[in-house]
């Protein structure tokens, strides 16, 4: 998990601008590193300026949802991280 923490924390900062896609679903669930992995690239994010976006409304567990699971019609949406891992504790 560091070692790809640290490459996307090396590579974010020399981006001028970025969008990212927040989509894993409930399968986060399924395996502790996923939300390790989660909350230490959303930690990185927040020291940075970009765009960070979900498709579709949260899971009922309240995951953004896996873009495999949604139609083509669905439109990107802006993903507040700070209060998705604050009420989750992820």
């Amino acid at each position: 998990i560091q070692k790809n923490l640290d490459k996307i924390e090396s590579i974010i900062p020399k981006l001028k601008k970025y969008d990212i896609v927040c989509a894993w679903g409930n399968s986060i669930l399924l395996r502790p590193y996923l939300s390790k992995s989660a909350r230490g690239i959303m930690n990185i994010l927040s020291k940075n300026s970009g765009s960070i976006f979900m498709f579709g409304n949260l899971t009922e567990k309240g995951h953004p949802r896996h873009l495999s699971r949604l139609g083509y019609s669905n439109k990107p949406e802006p993903f507040t991280y700070s209060m998705y891992l604050e009420k989750l504790g992820v």
